[in-house]
């Protein structure tokens, strides 16, 4: 999925921004995340976390997290 991608890309590159714009800890794991994402967007349903990854992959598209990159250069890994 996408938005498992996405959540772990930014957790190990950029994790302060998912601390400042979802209020979560650094420590925290993805369904940690995920369920702090649902529960301030107000999903409730058995789908919450399918809801909360579209969620962060809507505020990742209209930059709501700042600018950026998922390219890699010079050999950091991917």
């Amino acid at each position: 999925r996408l938005g498992e991608y996405l959540l772990d890309f930014l957790k190990k590159h950029y994790p302060e921004r998912l601390a400042e714009r979802y209020g979560v800890g650094l420590e925290w794991g993805n369904a940690e995340i995920v369920e702090k994402i649902a529960r301030d967007r107000g999903f409730f349903q058995s789908d919450q976390a399918e809801k909360a990854y579209d969620a962060l992959l809507t505020d990742f598209r209209k930059n709501r997290l700042g600018r950026i990159t998922l390219d890699r250069f010079n050999g950091e890994e991917k």
